[in-house]
């Protein structure tokens, strides 16, 4: 039996799951180590209370702790390892385990015990080489505890090309490697991008985006690490460099960061009401929130998604989330996805982090060459979940890891 833990459900694991419990060659749980998600929560980055709109727990087997199950996760140590869960993986039914991560305590004491008992033992993450601690003290202490987790793997599902760095940093041999691309529902997501696009012009009408403007869209949190900020800078930019050209920037999200941008920006739409405004800022809608089943819409909107964030974006699945939507995607270099999704498409659609003047070509670049559907599904399709699953179905069935 494979058992897969996981901090929590996430919206974009759950089709993997689904979709395994469609193979009945596959017998499998996911034990969850927190409740967080499933029910309204606060989102402290967020700023406000979040409930996501589809089922995260139909359609495949999984359970909760009965005996530690926080409803979420606060730092390393608040996710432990129940006894009861301790009790499933250390049975003899339990033959693989698949872990999403070492972030938590739980998932260091899981890999200790599965040497213990002899499990074959499973990594899927999504870390990578690309930020750089400046302590080093810390990059020290990282160094020993990775290697020491690493060495109680025997096989490292591989998300992208950062990724599986990370990992050859440590010596892991290629022998160990297996890909399981980073992903979500890619079919969903196209899908509902045709259905919506005969209502492009009304939906762009709603948020006050001109026809004539190339609309810039922006989705996640309003917070440091994915720096929303460089967007409203780099349209002041493209005004010296693109001047015949109008841009109109959507925000879809909230956060801690969003009295700063509307401050910066010529905001012609929020609280779900046009607003009349002549400032000199570079143009803005403010959608707020938009959760799963209406996402769709933005992309669809939008001629471009921008995506500025941080080293601390390990991946970006908004990237694959608008490229499903035959959205094209502008990144930094800072992003997981930027080298495997969007440097793809064109490699100057790919930016240094923090650097304004180049993000602004890379914008000017993306809508002088917009790339076409077909190039943008081609790519994206090596991304879709369903690659995951089928590599979890080739290890589970392998002679040498039963």
């Amino acid at each position: 039996m494979l058992i897969i833990v996981a901090t929590h459900p996430i919206q974009y694991q759950v089709p993997i799951w689904k979709e395994l419990a469609k193979r009945s060659n596959i017998d499998f749980e996911v034990l969850y180590l927190t409740s967080h998600g499933v029910e309204p929560s606060y989102d402290i980055q967020f700023g406000k209370t979040i409930k996501w709109d589809i089922d995260l727990l139909e359609g495949y087997p999984s359970r909760f702790s009965e005996v530690h199950c926080p409803k979420k996760i606060t730092d390393f140590w608040s996710a432990k390892l129940p006894r009861d869960f301790k009790s499933k993986i250390k049975s003899r039914e339990t033959t693989h385990i698949l872990l999403l991560g070492w972030n938590v305590r739980a998932f260091i004491e899981i890999a200790m015990l599965s040497r213990m008992k002899r499990k074959f033992f499973w990594l899927r993450a999504e870390s990578n080489d690309l930020k750089v601690n400046k302590s080093p003290i810390k990059n020290n202490f990282k160094k020993l505890f990775l290697k020491y987790f690493f060495s109680r793997i025997d096989i490292f599902l591989t998300i992208g090309k950062a990724n599986k760095r990370l990992y050859e940093n440590f010596g892991i041999t290629n022998s160990k490697f297996y890909s399981a691309p980073y992903c979500i529902e890619n079919r969903r997501f196209e899908f509902q991008a045709k259905l919506n696009q005969k209502n492009r012009n009304s939906i762009r009408n709603y948020w006050n985006i001109k026809s004539n403007s190339f609309c810039i869209l922006f989705v996640g949190k309003f917070i440091a690490k994915k720096r929303p900020g460089d967007i409203i800078e780099a349209v002041e930019s493209l005004k010296k460099i693109d001047p015949h050209n109008k841009y109109h920037i959507l925000f879809v999200g909230t956060g801690t960061l969003e009295g700063d941008l509307k401050k910066n920006s010529n905001v012609v739409f929020e609280n779900n009401n046009k607003v009349g405004s002549n400032s000199l800022f570079p143009t803005a809608s403010f959608t707020g929130f938009v959760n799963q089943s209406k996402i769709s819409e933005a992309y669809v909107a939008a001629d471009l998604l921008v995506l500025p964030s941080k080293a601390d974006e390990t991946w970006g699945l908004v990237v694959n989330e608008a490229m499903a939507s035959g959205l094209p995607c502008v990144a930094s270099d800072a992003c997981g996805s930027s080298e495997d999704l969007v440097e793809e498409i064109n490699p100057q659609f790919r930016y240094p982090l923090g650097e304004i003047e180049s993000l602004a070509k890379s914008i000017k670049c993306a809508r002088q060459n917009l790339p076409s559907k077909t190039l943008l599904k081609n790519v994206i399709d090596r991304y879709d979940f369903i690659h995951t699953v089928d590599t979890l179905e080739q290890l589970y069935k392998e002679p040498q890891f039963k």
